[in-house]
């Protein structure tokens, strides 16, 4: 069963398992026995631990107040809100290339309109200035997957390849680990499972 093909895996097809093949991916076995090269700390409100192989990687959740669409002027159009994250109003920022042909922020506009809760992974823009931030990734709070996989917990972090995100790559993880690992049994030795 393991040994399947990861390209008839839901979400993967042909040519993005030709992708995957460039990581030595090829079946849902070589998937499952794929480690992460490091794990990022994305729990909201957690005592914090440093560890060796963990990033803190910081996460808000909030309701968005209100939304703004820049033109810079340069090619450049900023997407601001500010969302009350719980007792702080937060600056959230998008950065994207102008496009005459088409709004490149029309699908973050689906999701994150006023009223709406979200999660953010975002980067402050200043060290001095927690509250203003730049947005790497965002979540709408009935994503139930992005619950599961991306945020409020620790994270893997795989080794990538040109064409395949590290969004991308932790859901289709995460689908094979829930799907197939149970499959394999255990396989840890006796030893490794005597310590834990």
């Amino acid at each position: 069963m393991t040994m399947t093909s990861i390209q008839y895996l839901k979400g993967i097809g042909p040519k993005r398992a030709e992708l995957f093949q460039k990581l030595g991916l090829a079946t849902v076995d070589d998937m499952l026995f794929y480690f992460p090269k490091k794990w990022e700390d994305r729990r909201l409100n957690a005592k914090k631990e440093h560890l060796e192989y963990v990033e803190d990687v910081p996460v808000i959740f909030g309701k968005i107040l209100s939304v703004r669409d820049l033109y810079t002027s340069s090619s450049l159009r900023i997407f601001k809100t500010v969302m009350d994250a719980g007792g702080y109003e937060a600056e959230a920022s998008w950065f994207r290339r102008h496009s005459p042909r088409f709004d490149v922020f029309a699908p973050i506009k689906k999701d994150v309109k006023p009223g709406e809760k979200i999660w953010l992974v975002a980067t402050p823009e200043d060290p001095l200035f927690k509250t203003r931030l730049r947005v790497d990734e965002y979540y709408r709070a009935d994503d139930l997957l992005a619950q599961r996989a991306h945020i409020n917990r620790i994270i893997p972090v795989y080794p990538l390849t040109e064409g395949i995100t590290a969004k991308f790559m932790r859901e289709a993880m995460f689908k094979v680990v829930m799907e197939h690992a149970a499959d394999k049994g255990e396989f840890m030795p006796g030893r490794l499972l005597a310590r834990s």
